[in-house]
């Protein structure tokens, strides 16, 4: 994979359209406040914090785990759901924000015809451009309550979904519940790196 999926992965969720009645002009919206804060010059630590903020707005931590354990899920209590989704969306949002370069340039090219799939989700494809590479995108989210919430990302024809489901369902299958969440926590709880 090309040297940019982290920045890739943080402009796709951050792209990701929150409004139904015209998805394509939020992305756009979206790309804009990326560059606006890109263009503030913070402190990483108030960097990563608004980027934090900004994905809480409309990634579908929920769905997005649902969809990552697929049959697991609907082993798993309530309270065991609770947790895994919080450990997920901490290791997510680690994970790609310490790897983010905020002084890369890029450009987004978005595709403005939007695919609709057979369960009601809406596909947006798009490519990022960062120096030599590029990166294909694809932004899948479904509605929430009236608002499209972003559940995957697909860089260069790999889903994060469906990534972090094969690796899962892997430890899932030696380890359990408990041994992947072992695994989760101890992501999260490793210093991040210089």
């Amino acid at each position: 994979m090309k040297k940019i999926p982290a920045a890739v992965f943080l402009l796709a969720m951050l792209t990701a359209a929150t409004a139904a009645a015209a998805p394509l002009d939020v992305i756009r919206d979206k790309y804009d406040g990326i560059k606006t804060l890109v263009s503030k010059n913070l402190d990483r630590k108030s960097f990563d914090d608004a980027v934090r903020k900004e994905l809480d707005t409309f990634v579908d931590y929920e769905e997005l785990s649902k969809r990552t354990l697929g049959d697991n899920w609907n082993k798993l209590k309530p309270k065991d759901r609770q947790r895994f989704v919080a450990g997920f969306k901490q290791m997510i949002q680690r994970s790609y924000i310490k790897k983010f370069d905020p002084s890369a340039q890029f450009t987004l090219e978005i595709d403005p015809a939007v695919d609709k799939a057979a369960d009601g989700s809406v596909i947006v494809k798009s490519k990022v451009r960062a120096g030599k590479s590029e990166a294909a995108v694809n932004y899948s989210f479904h509605q929430v309550k009236g608002k499209w919430m972003a559940f995957d990302v697909i860089i260069d024809d790999v889903s994060m979904m469906k990534n972090y489901r094969r690796q899962f369902n892997k430890i899932w299958e030696t380890e359990g519940f408990d041994g992947l969440m072992a695994k989760i926590d101890k992501k999260n709880t490793e210093k991040a790196s210089p």
